[in-house]
């Protein structure tokens, strides 16, 4: 009977320990691929604010993510938050307003913040 009870409590304490497995660090309310994109867009122009990428490097990356968010089929789950499909088209027009600034020689640094808030509500 001991024997039984020590194997019951190691699998009991093994399967708590799985159970305790990696948090994913995607926000409640967003679709978990959005959500990388939206990270890999304000990671972009923050790094070209920054001066740490140059502006060819930058194009053919904003297309890259563009793509990505354009051809994701994502999922609105939660009533409470503003929609996923909603956040899709805002990534989609911060890139867009991202490339109207490298062409036409306007400021980023707005396109920055507004990413940065996208991901922060």
């Amino acid at each position: 009977m001991k024997k039984f009870i020590i194997v019951f409590l190691i699998i009991a304490m093994i399967f708590s320990l799985a159970a305790c497995g990696k948090k994913s660090d995607v926000p409640e309310g967003w679709d978990p691929k959005l959500y990388e994109y939206a990270k890999a867009a304000y990671e972009l122009v923050r790094d070209y604010n920054t001066g740490k990428i140059s502006k060819a490097d930058v194009r053919e990356r904003v297309e890259t993510i563009k793509k990505n968010v354009e051809a994701l089929e994502v999922v609105d789950n939660d009533p409470y938050h503003v929609s996923n499909s909603t956040k899709q088209l805002t990534i989609k027009m911060a890139l867009l307003s991202f490339e109207m600034a490298l062409d036409y020689g306007g400021s980023t640094v707005d396109t920055e913040q507004n990413l940065k808030d996208i991901l922060e509500d």
